[in-house]
């Protein structure tokens, strides 16, 4: 079991001094990045957030569960607070890179930021719960003009999409609560 303790600055809180969901997303999907030992490359994951903490406070982020699986591995992870209350969970499905394939590692922190951008600012405000699914696939190796594409079937739901060409980069799936 690891854990890493993340911190929230100014930069990354709203204007009322609490953490934003796509900085928090992006500090959660970075570390877990940052900490493979191996070359594997995030494919899908699903993130979980109750709660936010404020500026200057410290939450942290216990990979509680990593298991191998036939295409790469499976980890869980929870997010507590800094007196251990949980706040999230997180877990993600990470495969080999294959770069003899041309392929590239997705850059799933800008998209996670890119999503949040197009979504509407209520959103992302003080005490929504949210899910947020997100499927990475196979980026070229040569990216054209990419496109972002936001749908809304429902209130509670928006729907997200990266692509160039005839490519999906990246989807998403968001519901709020």
């Amino acid at each position: 079991m690891k854990t890493f303790e993340l911190l929230v600055t100014k930069d990354n809180a709203d204007e009322k001094g609490i953490a934003t969901i796509p900085s928090m997303l992006s500090q959660i999907t970075g570390t877990m990045e940052e900490c493979r030992e191996d070359a594997m490359t995030l494919r899908n994951t699903v993130f979980e957030l109750f709660e936010r903490p404020k500026v200057d406070d410290i939450y942290n982020l216990t990979l509680v569960e990593s298991r191998k699986t036939s295409k790469g591995s499976e980890e869980k992870a929870i997010v507590t607070d800094q007196d251990g209350h949980e706040i999230g969970c997180c877990t993600s499905e990470w495969s080999t890179l294959a770069p003899d394939q041309g392929m590239r590692r997705p850059d799933s922190t800008e998209y996670i930021r890119k999503f949040f951008k197009l979504l509407p600012d209520e959103i992302c405000k003080t005490g929504l719960s949210i899910r947020l699914e997100l499927r990475f696939h196979e980026e070229p190796l040569h990216i054209g003009d990419i496109s972002y594409r936001l749908i809304t079937p429902r209130s509670d739901t928006y729907l997200f999409s990266v692509g160039t060409g005839d490519n999906i980069i990246c989807t998403a799936a968001l519901t709020t609560e």
